[in-house]
């Protein structure tokens, strides 16, 4: 049983050190028809932009990335 948990306390441990070398990423996922829901998803998904974001518009979300909106 000690071995057991002292194993699991170095895996956790590499775990760590891992996680700790690896940028944070943001993933947006946004669905919602209403212009004011998708720009209060978009205002924080625009300032971490810099950092590198994910986002994944669909449904009726899609139309904000069009250029001319049905």
């Amino acid at each position: 049983m000690r071995k057991t948990i002292l194993a699991n306390a170095a895996m956790l441990g590499l775990v760590g050190a891992v996680a700790a070398q690896e940028a944070l990423k943001l993933v947006t996922l946004l669905t919602a028809p209403e212009p004011q829901t998708q720009l209060m998803a978009m205002a924080p998904t625009m300032q971490a932009a810099q950092q590198g974001t994910h986002i994944l518009l669909s449904a009726p979300a899609g139309d904000i990335a069009l250029v001319d909106t049905p």
